[in-house]
């Protein structure tokens, strides 16, 4: 049986420099690979010291936000904010804990401060701005559910 050799790679160390191979019978679909891709990329990032919500992987010890294979800037305060959340996946934090946990004592923020940087989060995380839920007067939480 002739089989097809599907060969993805992703050098870029944020990803663990993740080399996948594929061997497939001919009639293989999109969505087949794609399935075996993101297995193997999630099982490959168990290694590594990362936190990983479908395409969206944060790379702890390098610091880096990588969202549907696109490495996005984030602030420290952002990336704190975020990791924290992460983290912390379906547990509900007011803005005052999320303020102790993630900004220094030494600094005056409010709630409005939160606020504007999860906005910011949302943006670049795109399709995944949705995972981070707000509940009036209680705070946020990044959620496992859309």
């Amino acid at each position: 049986m002739a089989t097809k050799k599907i060969l993805i790679v992703d050098d870029d160390p944020d990803l663990c420099e993740i080399l996948i191979v594929i061997t497939a019978k001919e009639n293989i679909s999109v969505q087949e690979v794609l399935l075996k891709a993101k297995a193997a990329l999630t099982k490959a990032c168990e290694d590594c010291n990362t936190i990983v919500f479908e395409g969206l992987i944060i790379n702890l010890d390098n610091k880096t936000v990588v969202v549907d294979g696109v490495k996005t800037d984030f602030t420290k305060t952002e990336y704190d904010l975020l990791v924290f959340l992460m983290k912390n996946k379906g547990k509900l934090f007011s803005r005052s804990e999320l303020v102790s946990s993630v900004w220094p004592e030494n600094v005056v923020v409010t709630d409005r401060t939160v606020d504007v940087n999860m906005a910011r989060i949302r943006k670049k995380i795109g399709a995944y701005s949705g995972n981070i839920v707000a509940r009036a007067g209680f705070g946020y939480m990044f959620s496992a559910e859309k």
